[in-house]
């Protein structure tokens, strides 16, 4: 049974505070005051929108699981190391949603307040199932990410690296921007990334950079682009909405040592443009006037850009 929805705000995360698009790998430690208070420092972010993105991820997971919900050779260990690091920082951020119920042979189940579910677990992680209490969703939660993933709002990833090199071995992306999980899981982060303009310079790093995230932090750093509609899941292509927002993608990096491997959250915001102060607007417009010609076509405002400045320019005068 469902308990109190959420009321907290969602955090507000706007780019561009330099006023020009880069690519970098912009890491913060998390925990630095980005001006939502102690939000800024959990992994999870949970609000008011919890039942929105959980409509979303079971509505994703209806249409078709292995569209959203992808594996590549996750080894055993990571997948439990990766459970244990969710299920410490659920009830650790939010012990009033998320509670560990003792079971028997040393097992135990986690109960979320808010889907009214409980996930149950035997004594080395392994999910076995929801409790004959609740309902399962359709189709039932395959694997510990998944089930754990559904409780929250954001999507996650696990990277793992080897003496070979690194893959991403699991995916719960149910709210992609205009990519496919199917089309990345099991490839390694350069060519992940390669598509994206201006990544050179990082990819020349990379395997220094993926070290980091593995054997320090945790990190948080946002990407961000525009969208002329709120919807999460851009997967498919539908007709947008002339509107204008940014969207901005949170996400933390926890890195497991242990197993050489890291788990990787991305929590999706939408800011109406319409809706910033007059210096948000500013900042928007010159990074905006700064991409370059791939970028803007990466990210989807090729031959609008112009249009898109002018009317930034026309908010500004109308205050």
């Amino acid at each position: 049974m469902q308990g109190p929805m959420p009321e907290s705000a969602p955090c507000r995360y706007l780019p561009t505070p330099s006023g020009r698009y880069q690519v970098a790998a912009g890491l913060n430690a998390l925990g630095c005051d980005l001006g939502n208070g102690a939000l800024d420092a959990k992994v999870f972010q949970i609000d008011v929108q919890w039942s929105r993105y959980r409509a979303q991820k079971l509505r994703a997971r209806a249409e078709r699981l292995d569209k959203y919900v992808c594996h590549s050779g996750l080894a055993r260990v990571v997948e439990r190391a990766v459970t244990r690091q969710i299920l410490d920082r659920l009830v650790d951020e939010y012990p009033h949603y998320f509670s560990r119920v003792a079971r028997d042979a040393g097992g135990w189940a986690l109960h979320c307040a808010l889907s009214g579910e409980s996930l149950r677990f035997n004594a080395d992680l392994d999910y076995l199932g929801m409790g004959a209490e609740t309902g399962s969703p359709q189709p039932p939660y395959g694997c510990a990410l998944d089930a754990l993933a559904c409780q929250v709002q954001e999507d996650m990833a696990i990277t793992e690296l080897d003496a070979q090199g690194d893959r991403l071995s699991a995916l719960h992306l149910c709210f992609p921007n205009h990519w496919s999980p199917q089309d990345k899981i099991g490839r390694g982060f350069d060519a992940i990334h390669e598509p994206v303009p201006g990544f050179g310079k990082i990819a020349r790093q990379s395997r220094v950079l993926l070290r980091h995230l593995v054997d320090q932090g945790p990190f948080v750093r946002f990407a961000w682009g525009l969208a002329t509609d709120r919807r999460l899941n851009h997967h498919p292509d539908p007709p947008a909405r002339p509107r204008l927002y940014v969207r901005v993608e949170r996400q933390v990096m926890l890195g497991m040592p242990q197993v050489g491997a890291f788990l990787f959250t991305i929590r999706t915001y939408f800011e109406d443009v319409a809706g910033l102060t007059a210096h948000e607007r500013v900042r928007l417009r010159s990074a905006i006037a700064s991409m370059d010609a791939q970028t803007l076509r990466y990210k989807g405002i090729e031959g609008r850009r112009d249009d898109i400045l002018v009317w930034l320019q026309r908010l500004a005068r109308n205050g």
